[in-house]
């Protein structure tokens, strides 16, 4: 029963315009991480691009820079308004329809879930793709040989390891913060403001840049390549390890914690 709901659910109107949508998206957020880089083309590889296009904002960055913050956060806005529209709005329109035939609010919910993460991937790797494309534009295949980044000076690390480790890393942080806006929509009565606030609350310790034990409790902090301590200026304690551990604990408390909110509403109020 999950199998089938998720794979109606996936089968969506407009999907191949909102992939479009994507695509081009990371084409330009990749072509003017390329100018903000400062290093020639034919030097830079193809991991160096990947940690300045999707590794987050550094620990010093200033609230001033708006171009930064734009830049950064705009293919995950994107994602988050491209899920809404093929999967979460849908879903809570047709909640009445579904679920007194699926008679199982557990296995709706699992489904709601697993929908939403196959289609966060989808969008992530249209984003990836799109930018080794312009990689392999512009840097041509010498930026894909099997070596360590440049960008990274404190320890010489592989790059497609880092680039791996940056698709997962993205994936399941914006799955933790869709989960938890899940939640708190549904525990504010459907209110979208809470969403906002969801958002507006993740996005508010970029601006606290001390390095103190407080910083490993953000889960923006544990999605951010560049906050991790292999970096110049990074968070103590933060590495691959524990925020991976720490990720994914989130996304399974908000998980039970939506089940547990599911189960105690009525069909109409989901």
């Amino acid at each position: 029963m999950i199998k089938r709901i998720v794979s109606i659910n996936l089968k969506v109107n407009n999907e191949k315009l909102r992939i479009l949508i994507l695509f081009i998206v990371g084409i330009l957020i990749t072509n003017l991480h390329y100018g903000l880089m400062g290093i020639d083309n034919n030097t830079v590889l193809m991991g160096d691009v990947i940690i300045e296009t999707y590794g987050g904002l550094v620990t010093e960055y200033s609230i001033y820079n708006i171009f930064y913050f734009i830049l950064w956060i705009t293919p995950y806005i994107i994602v988050l308004n491209l899920l809404n529209l093929s999967t979460i709005d849908r879903f809570r329109e047709s909640t009445t329809l579904v679920l007194p035939r699926v008679k199982n609010k557990a296995k709706w919910f699992i489904a709601f879930n697993l929908t939403i993460i196959i289609r966060i991937s989808i969008y992530f790797f249209v984003l990836f793709l799109s930018s080794l494309i312009v990689i392999l534009i512009k840097s041509g295949y010498i930026a894909f040989q099997n070596s360590p980044v440049h960008i990274n000076s404190v320890i010489n690390i592989n790059q497609y390891g880092i680039s791996l480790y940056i698709i997962l890393l993205n994936i399941l942080t914006v799955v933790a913060i869709q989960l938890f806006l899940n939640n708190l929509y549904s525990i504010f009565s459907r209110s979208n403001e809470a969403s906002v606030i969801g958002i507006l609350f993740y996005i508010a310790p970029i601006f606290y840049p001390k390095n103190t034990e407080f910083c490993k409790i953000f889960l923006i902090n544990n999605g951010m390549l560049k906050r991790y301590e292999m970096f110049e200026s990074g968070f103590n304690g933060l590495n691959f390890k524990s925020s991976l551990i720490f990720i994914i604990a989130f996304i399974i408390i908000n998980f039970f914690i939506g089940l547990f909110i599911i189960k105690k509403q009525d069909i109409v109020d989901i």
